[in-house]
């Protein structure tokens, strides 16, 4: 009989490679998770300021040419996804970082106005 020793089983080191690998697909799933979710948010406040510049134009129509309001904008929008309309001819607060849920008028040039995530701001064209 010899007396040999059957291993079975991993190792420590196996064992913690393996957790370090799935540890690092995990955080990158977790990234880009992240960075759709923020794209789809711009796109909808972008969405939204496009739908607010369409609904200036027929509020302007409708008072043949004279300027509405933002309950009146909003009113012809309807779903605003969770952002609010703000009256702003005179529009000079810059984007904060984290974005904005407000969309601004611009009346005398009949666009509309979002803060994206990241600091950036987007204006109709």
């Amino acid at each position: 009989m010899s007396n040999t020793l059957i291993k079975k089983g991993f190792t420590l080191v196996e064992v913690v490679i393996v957790l370090a690998i799935a540890a690092l697909i995990m955080v990158a799933v977790f990234f880009a998770v992240t960075g759709a979710q923020r794209a789809q948010r711009n796109q909808s406040r972008k969405d939204v300021a496009n739908r607010a510049k369409a609904a200036m134009v027929t509020a302007r129509g409708n008072r043949s040419g004279a300027q509405g309001t933002p309950g009146e904008v909003q009113g012809l929008i309807g779903n605003l996804n969770g952002n609010t309309i703000a009256d702003g001819n005179a529009y000079t607060t810059p984007c904060a970082a984290g974005g904005s849920t407000s969309i601004t008028l611009q009346w005398a040039t009949d666009q509309a106005s979002a803060c994206l995530e990241g600091g950036a701001a987007y204006t109709t064209p």
